[in-house]
C-alpha cells in the first residue's frame, strides 16, 4: 500500500496518465506495485522467522580435554575423573556433560570424527581440524 500511495502522489504532482506512469517504471498496473510489495514483505517475514544459524563453539581447552579423555578412556567416566589431567577435579557427571556438549557441537565433533577417519568427503568450511597426536601426548 505504501508504494502505491507514493506512486499516485508522484503521478498527481508531475501529471500524466496512470498507464503511462506504471509502464515507465516497468509495471503493468497498480496491482503490480502492490504485489511486488507483498512479495518483498513475505520474503522479509520468512527471513525473520527462520531460526538463526548455530554458531556455538566450545573453548579449545574444553575441546582438547574432551578429545583426550575420549581417546584414553572411551566411555569410562569414573576413570576420567581420576586422570591427572582432570585439573579441575570434575566429577564423572560433569565430565559426561562436557563430552556430550562436545559431541553436540557439530563443527568440532565432525572435525574429530573426520580426523579419526569415520567421516568421508570434504570438510565443511566451519569444521575444525583436530590434531589427535598433539592432544594425546
Amino acid at each position: 500500500m505504501v508504494e502505491s500511495v507514493l506512486a499516485s502522489d508522484v503521478l498527481v504532482e508531475f501529471g500524466g496518465s496512470c498507464p503511462d506512469f506504471y509502464q515507465r517504471f516497468g509495471l503493468q498496473n497498480k496491482e503490480a506495485v502492490i504485489s511486488n510489495w507483498d512479495l518483498k514483505n513475505d520474503e522479509l517475514e520468512s527471513k525473520a522467522n527462520a531460526p538463526p544459524p548455530k554458531s556455538f563453539r566450545l573453548p579449545s581447552e574444553v575441546m582438547k580435554f574432551s578429545v583426550y579423555m575420549i581417546e584414553k578412556y572411551g566411555e569410562d567416566y569414573k576413570a576420567m575423573a581420576k586422570d591427572p589431567k582432570n585439573y579441575y577435579q570434575d566429577t564423572p557427571a560433569v565430565i559426561r556433560r562436557k563430552i556430550n556438549r562436545f559431541k553436540n557441537t557439530p563443527c568440532q565433533w565432525n572435525g574429530y570424527l573426520r580426523t579419526k577417519g569415520l567421516i568421508e568427503g570434504e570438510p565443511k568450511p566451519d569444521e575444525y581440524h583436530i590434531d589427535i597426536n598433539e592432544i594425546t601426548n
